[in-house]
C-alpha cells in the first residue's frame, strides 16, 4: 500500500492591525501636563532656609505656584530682586540667587537663616517663603516701600534721625544673642565667653563648637553699599536687607584664628627648615 503524502500545514493569516479609536489614544496635552508635573515635583523643593532653618513660611504660600514674577527691582553680580505677586493679592520682594553648586547652596542656606534671625529681632523685613527651583534659591520677603539710604544721603541734614535709627539697628544686629544658655548673658558677656571657648578649642586643637560660640552676633559685611539699608515709609523705620555675604561673629573669628594658625605654622616651618640658598 502506498502512503499518502502528509498535508502541508496552512500558513496562518496575519492579523489585521486595529486602529485605536480617538478615545483609546492618549491625549498629547495630558501627557505634557503629567510630564510638567513630574518635572516640577523633582526640581522644586522647600528650601532648607524654610521650616527647617529658623522659621515658618507665612501666609500659607510656599513655592513658585503661589507667586507670579513681576518687574525687576534690582540686579547685582550674584542675585536679582523682582516683584512677586502673591495669590493673596499682595506684592512682595523676591530675591533669586544661584544654588546649584555646593558652595552656592551653603551660602543660600546661610543667607536664609541669618535673614530670618534678623527679621525675628525687627532688623530686617519678615521672610514670607523660601524654596529652591531649577538650581535657583528664592527668598520672598515683605516689600519695603521707601527710599534707600543711598538716596537719603543726597540730603543728609534732613535725615539725621533716620540715620541714628539705622545705626541702632546695625548695633542690634551685631549684638543678637541666640542659642541655649545664651539668653542669661548680656551681649558683651556672651561675646567674651565665645572668645574664651574659641581660644580653648584652638589650644586643644579641636574643631568642635559649643552652642554659645555659634550664637552671638551677625556681621552683615556689605553695609558699605547704602542700598542695603531701606527706609520704610509705612512703618517709619529702617530695615537692613541682603544677607548674601553675612556670617556670624563666631564664624568670622574662627576663620581668622584658623588663618592665624596656618601663618604661624608656616613661619615656624620656615624657621626650623630654611630654604636652601
Amino acid at each position: 500500500t502506498k502512503k499518502r503524502p502528509s498535508a502541508k500545514p496552512r500558513p496562518e493569516k496575519p492579523m489585521k492591525k486595529v486602529k485605536k479609536s480617538v478615545e483609546q489614544q492618549p491625549s498629547q496635552s495630558g501627557a505634557k501636563e503629567r510630564q510638567t508635573r513630574m518635572i516640577r515635583q523633582s526640581t522644586e523643593e522647600p528650601s532648607p532656609g524654610g521650616e527647617g532653618a529658623g522659621g515658618s513660611n507665612l501666609a500659607g504660600m510656599e513655592n513658585s505656584r503661589d507667586f507670579r514674577r513681576g518687574r525687576q527691582l534690582g540686579k547685582g553680580q550674584f542675585a536679582e530682586v523682582v516683584v512677586a505677586h502673591g495669590t493673596d493679592g499682595r506684592e512682595y520682594a523676591m530675591k533669586l540667587v544661584s544654588a546649584g553648586g555646593k558652595v552656592q547652596l551653603e551660602r543660600y542656606e546661610r543667607e536664609c537663616r541669618l535673614h530670618r534671625m534678623a527679621a525675628d529681632h525687627g532688623i530686617s523685613p519678615p521672610v514670607v517663603s523660601t524654596w529652591i527651583n531649577q538650581k535657583k534659591g528664592h527668598i520672598v520677603m515683605e516689600m519695603v516701600r521707601g527710599p534707600s539710604f543711598k538716596e537719603l544721603s543726597a540730603e543728609p541734614e534732613l535725615h539725621q534721625d533716620k540715620a541714628r535709627m539705622a545705626l541702632d539697628k546695625i548695633h542690634k544686629l551685631h549684638s543678637i544673642v541666640m542659642g541655649t544658655g545664651a539668653e542669661a548673658l548680656s551681649p558683651s558677656e556672651a561675646k567674651n565667653s565665645m572668645i574664651e571657648q574659641l581660644l580653648a578649642e584652638q589650644h586643644a586643637g579641636s574643631t568642635a563648637t559649643g552652642a554659645l560660640a555659634t550664637s552671638v552676633g551677625i556681621l552683615h559685611l556689605d553695609l558699605n553699599k547704602m542700598d542695603n539699608i531701606m527706609w520704610d515709609e509705612h512703618a517709619q523705620e529702617p530695615f537692613v536687607i541682603d544677607y548674601g555675604l553675612s556670617c556670624t561673629l563666631a564664624d568670622r573669628l574662627r576663620k581668622d584664628m584658623a588663618a592665624h594658625t596656618r601663618c604661624s605654622s608656616l613661619a615656624l616651618t620656615l624657621t626650623l627648615n630654611p630654604p636652601l640658598q
